[in-house]
């Protein structure tokens, strides 16, 4: 995570963004959530979804370093920022929170394995709402090493709908997914 950790401004976040192809756009023409619903988008960055996601759910919660919060806060508008609610490490800081919708796009290659298993999937789980979802977009291997994003997601969440793989200079892949807890 240290490469978006050190981020001090709004310029060096820009050089860091890669696009997300199509995720809000996913992700608001297929969740059909009831107008009073809850989204996280965990690993907010400088905000680019959040907008958006404000436009469609009326109570957005968005987690990340403090750093990523305060450029948030300077790339978003007035009445955008006037409905998020932003949350920051440690990610004990969503407990007693609960979400319809957990969005998380190009954030878990950036996590170290042993966090990614110990901390960040069990809370994000646990913070779910029953008959809640995830959306997750994420590379194929973590940042500085070969472990493989998917095969730990598959510890914690199932798919529940086909994974859909975005050929790049490194393997994209999104899907919905459900809490393994859920399973009956």
């Amino acid at each position: 995570m240290s490469e978006w950790s050190s981020v001090t401004n709004l310029n060096q976040a820009k050089r860091l963004i890669h696009p997300q192809p199509f995720v809000v756009d996913v992700v608001l023409e297929q969740a059909d959530w009831p107008p009073a619903r809850t989204v996280l988008d965990f690993g907010c960055g400088v905000g680019r979804n959040l907008a958006l996601l404000a436009q469609r759910f009326p109570v957005v919660w968005a987690y990340d370093f403090p750093n990523m919060v305060g450029m948030a806060h300077a790339y978003l508008d007035r009445t955008t920022l006037d409905r998020v609610h932003f949350v920051v490490p440690p990610i004990t800081n969503l407990a007693g929170l609960s979400f319809d919708l957990i969005v998380a796009t190009l954030v878990f290659q950036h996590i170290p394995e042993a966090e990614l298993r110990i901390s960040v999937l069990p809370a994000l789980c646990e913070s779910l709402a029953p008959g809640g979802q995830m959306f997750i977009e994420t590379r194929s291997y973590l940042d500085g090493s070969r472990a493989e994003v998917l095969p730990i997601l598959a510890d914690f969440v199932r798919p529940v709908a086909p994974i859909v793989e975005y050929p790049a200079k490194e393997m994209h892949y999104s899907g919905w997914f459900v809490p393994r807890s859920l399973e009956g």
